[in-house]
């Protein structure tokens, strides 16, 4: 394989966090992989959607469902911790 078009990923991306489902491990790990990919390609979310095997339009779509998602089970969070 071509090592060229790698793209590195946090260390954070290894670890399981306190109180962390598994599904939100795996949507924290797949918008690292959307950043991390969008970061290499300068920004540009069609470059970094054909990168990852999407389509622009599909590839927006979920970076906003996974940061929704994101936001809800912080804010599930913040509503457990009160």
């Amino acid at each position: 394989r071509n090592m060229e078009d790698a793209v590195m990923l946090p260390t954070s991306a290894r670890i399981l966090l306190p109180g962390e489902s598994l599904r939100a491990y795996v949507n924290r790990v797949q918008m690292l992989i959307i950043d991390s990919t969008v970061a290499a390609h300068g920004g540009n979310n069609t470059q970094a959607a054909k990168r990852l095997g999407y389509s622009r339009s599909p590839f927006i779509t979920l970076k906003q469902k996974l940061k929704a998602n994101q936001l809800q089970g912080r804010s599930a969070k913040d509503d457990c911790a009160a």
